[in-house]
């Protein structure tokens, strides 16, 4: 039997591919992707580890694959781009694997090539994995999701607090159906900083934002991003983030420069939350 390797951008909308394959996704490696990747039957499953993160949310997907009998691995976020699934095929490191993938070969510092092909001889199939609950909650008027993906077009003109890493599959997601405001994970912003790509770019292409936008069109505003400071795939609410102990941790203020447009406070390296 022939097992393919499949590198996609994130895992939220796998095609019919991706079962039996070894996917390869620019997705976390928290627990919500995992279950995407195992919900759509794939033989096994390489993530980025978001820079691993808070209580290691990064990588937390892949204990839960292997309690699901899937092995899954994690890519270093500093060797290859997050939501770049061909990226991390290409110049990927792995960081962390768990049991299964271990068993497969699987190791720390090889190559994502490398692993992915061992993967090809992952245990499968395995069962598809019970529906997870209390992946969307409201906080307030705020809705929280682990995934920016489970928004939709009802929750347009929201602000929402998301699990996502703020890279460009998620700004897509996000552009899309139109929040208020939306905030995502900084995913330690990894290779090329690809997750805090400049949103000007992507918008002169109408493609996605690296964090979300006030629709231009509709309200005159300028766009405003912004990044989470909580979990990478975590129920995005108030209470999750971590306290604000360094200039990274510190919300940037947000003043109107000379033109009127919003301006950052403090460059954006430094800062957890930008204005545009």
């Amino acid at each position: 039997m022939t097992v393919s390797i499949l590198a996609v951008p994130s895992v939220t909308k796998l095609p019919p591919a991706a079962d039996g394959a070894v996917v390869v996704g620019g997705s976390h490696g928290a627990v919500y992707a995992a279950y995407l990747s195992a919900k759509a039957g794939a033989r096994a499953a390489i993530h980025n580890d978001a820079g691993v993160g808070r209580d290691e949310a990064g990588v937390s997907g892949l204990a839960w694959a292997e309690a699901q009998g899937m092995a899954m691995a994690a890519v270093l976020s500093g060797s290859a781009r997050i939501g770049d699934g061909a990226d991390m095929l290409k110049r990927g490191v792995i960081g962390r694997a768990n049991p299964l993938a271990e068993a497969c070969g699987v190791k720390p510092g090889q190559s994502v090539t490398e692993a992915a092909e061992l993967l090809k001889a992952a245990p499968w199939p395995h069962p598809r994995p019970a529906p997870l609950t209390e992946a969307r909650t409201m906080a307030g008027r705020i809705l929280c999701v682990d995934s920016i993906s489970l928004a939709t077009m009802r929750d347009r003109g929201k602000v929402v607090s998301s699990g996502s890493h703020g890279g460009v599959p998620a700004g897509e997601t996000a552009l899309a159906f139109g929040p208020r405001l939306a905030l995502f994970n900084d995913a330690g912003f990894g290779m090329e900083q690809a997750d805090a790509e400049p949103c000007t770019e992507r918008l002169e292409h109408r493609a996605a934002v690296c964090r979300a936008v006030v629709e231009i069109e509709r309200t005159g505003a300028a766009p405003l991003v912004a990044h989470a400071l909580h979990h990478p795939g975590g129920h995005g609410s108030p209470e999750s983030r971590r306290s604000p102990s360094s200039a990274h941790d510190r919300p940037s203020a947000c003043r109107r420069g000379s033109s009127g447009s919003p301006r950052p406070s403090a460059p954006r390296s430094h800062a957890a939350w930008h204005c545009r």
